[in-house]
């Protein structure tokens, strides 16, 4: 019998395909950049939705593995119910994108946090704070990609 955590394994591992086979799909007009008259070369378009294709066919691979694992234990699990939060959540973080940009980055890291149970506030709030001002610095000012 297949646990759930293996068929979430076999699905994402599905999904992580489907994704490296879309990945190419994205203009590789990225040469040349050109950002306060500076003229420098980027990682280009297509090297973060690799890398995220990359992690998530790794993980599959993991959870799959790990399933196998501890199959003969019989302690009941139930992963599906935190996938499901994350995903409603990351659904909420990408509504609400549109209208306060980087600014729901902390509400939706907050949120996670709390669902997954951190409870203490000073974790609440300064990690998902500190977390999207280093997101900004690393983007806009290090790697010079600019953030909506």
């Amino acid at each position: 019998m297949r646990s759930t955590e293996f068929r979430l394994g076999i699905a994402f591992a599905t999904l992580a395909l489907a994704a490296l086979l879309l990945v190419p799909t994205i203009s590789n007009e990225w040469r040349r950049s050109t950002i306060a008259g500076d003229q420098f070369f980027t990682l280009g378009p297509r090297f973060f939705p690799f890398v995220a294709v990359a992690l998530m066919g790794l993980f599959s691979a993991l959870l799959i593995v790990s399933n196998r694992r501890t199959a003969s234990r019989d302690e009941p699990r139930r992963p599906l119910r935190a996938v499901v939060a994350f995903f409603v959540i990351g659904a909420a973080y990408v509504a609400a994108f549109p209208f306060w940009g980087l600014l729901a980055t902390p509400f939706c890291l907050g949120a996670l946090f709390f669902y997954f149970g951190v409870r203490r506030w000073t974790t609440l709030v300064l990690v998902p704070i500190v977390t999207t001002v280093l997101m900004v610095i690393c983007f806009e000012h290090v790697m010079r990609i600019p953030l909506p």
